[in-house]
């Protein structure tokens, strides 16, 4: 484990360059991939459609409209 934690410890020490070249492109990864990201107000139209509290719930607005304002 002593190997381990000196590899992790040295190697950005040692290859600085290379170090910022590969958290520059995980960071481009996710921050590509954060545009498919979505967050909406309403959590209940996040949930699937086959879920029966979920179709339970959407019986219950339409019978007595929208609870929430």
């Amino acid at each position: 484990m002593n190997s381990l934690t000196r590899l992790y410890t040295t190697y950005p020490i040692d290859r600085p360059v290379l170090t910022i070249i590969i958290v520059l492109m995980i960071f481009a990864f996710l921050a590509l991939g954060s545009k498919w990201i979505l967050i909406d107000d309403d959590f209940v139209k996040m949930f699937p459609e086959q879920i029966p509290s979920k179709q339970i719930w959407d019986e219950i607005q339409n019978e007595f409209g929208s609870t929430e304002y």
